[in-house]
């Protein structure tokens, strides 16, 4: 894997050069090198972030799902398909007031739109709540 600044040994020139796009395929390489030299970084940045930013972005997410979820039937389906209500009933035991009240509409939501989806109904995990 190539560090930041480093170019697995091509000449930044001649793949200019050859590829006749002006650099473009030099910019893809020195992008994709930049987000490998990063993703390491964000994990340990997440677990140092200040308390108060994090229940804030779970406010946020919870609302956000809450108001993806409003009479879309995809979405609920993908969500009561993955982990994602098991998410929402930690976040109801242990969240903030913030995060509780998101995601108790959240799953209101979910619940309105099964009502009305007998496919969504019948799914397994929604089946087990």
């Amino acid at each position: 894997m190539a560090l930041k600044g480093q170019t697995n040994g091509l000449n930044q020139d001649n793949v200019a050069k050859s590829n006749g796009n002006n650099g473009v395929m030099l910019n893809s390489i020195s992008n994709h090198q930049q987000s490998l030299s990063h993703s390491g970084v964000n994990n340990k940045a997440r677990e140092m972030e200040d308390p108060s930013t994090k229940t804030y972005m779970k406010a946020m997410v919870a609302r956000a799902l809450w108001h993806l979820t409003k009479g879309n039937s995809s979405i609920c389906k993908s969500i009561t398909e993955s982990r994602a209500l098991l998410y929402f009933a930690v976040l109801l035991e242990k969240g903030s007031k913030d995060v509780q009240y998101n995601s108790t509409m959240a799953l209101v939501e979910i619940t309105s739109v099964a009502e009305e989806d007998a496919k969504l109904r019948k799914l397994e995990t929604f089946c087990k709540i």
